[in-house]
């Protein structure tokens, strides 16, 4: 049986020792203790772990649940939040990472322990193939449907019929039909809520398999492997933004979209979520908006946003991972400015959805 690894990422010295110990004798290999934020986020993505012990609350300018949030958008890893602070409203903050389960300090019962692990990597291993079955059904669509244009792009050369060329890329005619009207969009307030609904990667699949036809709860709970109350909480975030409705039919609630998306037949569209994600967050949005006007350094945009160097190196940072802003150097300094095309291109798909009656 292969050894599971885990990393933790504890700033208290007596607890990650007691830890790793406890960890070492139910036979899991601790392959590194991270104390910051942003040191767990480099041992992650270096050493791939099978699952992270992760503590809220750490020393540095980036805490556990933040450094989750930057995880998750890049790696595919199970999270275990470990804290003291069982307060509700640091629970809700943990919450909306969406970690795989949470455990509050001191952890003395090594049976919990070991029960909340192989749950995790049980449920983590079953979301996987279910992910992957989605993803062959998905590829053999679209081989289907690649090999069904090159068919009648055959039989259109046969009749010699002089008709439009059909574009592959749905999203690339929404850019050539839609003028962008950046200043209205900043301004709305529901953009950032649109792009946090479908910035979490189960609300994203949950939506593009709602597409194809209208699913009820326990379908849904299927695709994710989530508990209903997850899905549920999946749910009433895209109903209260108006992109699905759910009716009754029969003995069931059949959820459905309100409007086409498009763009979620894109063959890129596994790349949305995380771009989504990025332009959730209204600091982020903030930083947009006053690069239209010119490129900028990071100490202008702390004073645009009154927060901390590293918050706006943090937020930079997600932006340019998504395309969607590139750095340029000038002399000593690193100017940043917008990636148009790019951002267009996101900016389309809600202003298309908002634009359908």
């Amino acid at each position: 049986m292969e050894v599971k690894k885990i990393l933790i990422v504890e700033d208290e010295f007596i607890t990650s020792k007691d830890l790793k110990e406890m960890l070492s004798e139910m036979g899991y290999q601790v392959i590194g203790i991270a104390v910051t934020g942003e040191e767990a986020i480099q041992k992650a993505k270096n050493d791939q772990p099978d699952l992270i012990l992760m503590d809220i609350m750490l020393r540095g300018n980036m805490t556990g649940i933040e450094a989750s949030k930057t995880i998750n958008m890049t790696m595919d890893i199970p999270i275990i939040f470990l804290t003291a602070y069982s307060d509700k409203k640091t629970f809700e903050k943990a919450k909306d990472t969406e970690p795989s389960s949470y455990i509050v300090k001191p952890v003395t019962n090594e049976n919990d322990l070991r029960t909340t692990i192989e749950l995790t990597l049980h449920n983590h291993q079953k979301k996987l193939e279910e992910k992957q079955k989605y993803e062959k059904v998905l590829e053999e669509t679209e081989d289907r449907l690649e090999k069904s244009e090159k068919k009648f792009d055959q039989i259109k050369q046969l009749l010699q019929i002089d008709s439009p060329s059909t574009e592959n890329s749905l999203s690339s005619s929404l850019n050539k039909s839609i003028k962008i009207d950046f200043e209205d969009l900043f301004q709305d307030p529901n953009l950032p809520k649109w792009f946090n609904a479908l910035g979490n990667s189960d609300r994203f699949h949950m939506v593009k398999y709602i597409k194809e036809k209208p699913r009820k709860i326990n379908e849904l709970e299927n695709l994710l492997n989530k508990a209903r109350t997850t899905v549920k909480h999946h749910l009433t975030t895209l109903e209260n933004l108006g992109i699905i409705i759910g009716k009754i039919s029969g003995k069931y609630i059949h959820f459905s979209l309100t409007k086409n998306l498009d763009f979620l037949s894109d063959r890129n569209a596994e790349n949305y979520p995380e771009c989504f994600d990025a332009l959730s967050n209204t600091d982020r949005m903030k930083v947009l908006e006053f690069l239209r006007k010119s490129p900028s350094t990071i100490p202008e945009i702390e004073n645009l946003i009154e927060k901390s160097q590293a918050s706006v190196s943090h937020h930079l940072r997600i932006l340019e991972t998504c395309g969607l802003i590139m750095i340029q150097k000038k002399g000593r300094s690193n100017y940043y400015s917008l990636e148009n095309e790019r951002l267009t291109k996101m900016f389309s798909f809600y202003q298309h959805w908002k634009n359908l009656s």
